[in-house]
């Protein structure tokens, strides 16, 4: 019975210490990237969002990225898979982060121009998967983990030149509808003065 206990205790206390070391591990910001596009790219310009990570441990770490869709029950609501996760690359693919101090991958959108024209309108979810095998060991020991964290990536489409199109259509319209409310009261209250001034004139 005393060997059960102070095996638990063990158990616990190598648990304990595992798990503090997880979430000590590797910093990342931004948790969540949201990308909306007014119109699509062209040859001269880049969408490129970095990405920090941050490392706390007393020794070097290689970190490798990629961009990979979550599973359906991962996609949130409104949202579809990206379409093709080679659109979109991280650089660098691998990244050595010296001990306490921190490095930056750049997420990078390349969208081929002659799929512009199917994917009007859209919203994509994807993720960028940041992976690194971080030794846990007291002076960096040779049992190591691997460390894999996802970055949601969601990405929202142009609207199509016939949305817009239909959009500042409406724009015109109410603006059309209230000048012509705005005519309406000054007719209206001009016909009310004439009524008074004829009112006036005929009671004198």
């Amino acid at each position: 019975m005393k060997k059960t206990i102070v095996l638990v205790l063990i158990f616990l206390i190598l648990f304990t210490s595992y798990s503090s070391r997880v979430e000590a591990g590797l910093k990342i910001w931004p948790g969540k990237l949201t990308v909306e596009m007014n119109k699509w790219l062209d040859e001269e310009k880049e969408i490129k969002h970095p990405i920090q990570i941050i490392n706390p441990y007393s020794h070097g770490v290689n970190v490798s990225s990629k961009i990979e869709n979550p599973t359906t029950k991962l996609i949130s609501e409104k949202f579809s898979p990206l379409p093709d996760t080679s659109w979109i690359l991280t650089n660098p693919d691998i990244l050595y982060i010296p001990p306490k101090s921190e490095g930056y991958i750049e997420v990078i959108f390349n969208i081929p121009e002659d799929q512009q024209d199917m994917y009007y309108n859209e919203k994509w979810q994807t993720g960028v998967v940041i992976s690194s095998d971080i030794p846990i060991g007291p002076i960096g020991g040779s049992m190591n983990f691997e460390l894999e964290i996802a970055i949601k990536l969601y990405i929202i489409t142009p609207k199509s030149e016939l949305e817009e199109f239909q959009y500042y259509y409406i724009i015109l319209l109410i603006f059309l509808i209230i000048i012509l409310l705005i005519v309406a009261s000054f007719v209206k209250k001009k016909k009310k003065n004439l009524r008074l001034m004829y009112y006036f004139r005929k009671k004198k």
